[in-house]
């Protein structure tokens, strides 16, 4: 995947609570920032009881790869 021109792993799944009626989809970006040598995690999940989600998913998306990066200025 890519977010913000970098590149970037991308994993989506359900995540669910034992012994607790909650569960939703996620999505994860781990975004590879070289410039700053550091790795970036970016995530977001969806609760939204006896709604469909795949709309929030698509929002949930667009937020996440809108993310921005500000120029690091080393001296």
């Amino acid at each position: 995947a890519e977010v913000s021109g970098k590149k970037a792993a991308e994993v989506r799944g359900i995540w669910e609570m034992s012994a607790y009626p909650m569960a939703g989809p996620f999505l994860t970006y781990i975004i590879n920032d070289k410039e700053n040598n550091r790795k970036l995690i970016v995530e977001g999940f969806v609760f939204a009881p006896a709604t469909k989600k795949r709309d929030y998913m698509f929002e949930l998306e667009a937020i996440m790869k809108s993310v921005k990066f500000n120029v690091s200025n080393k001296n």
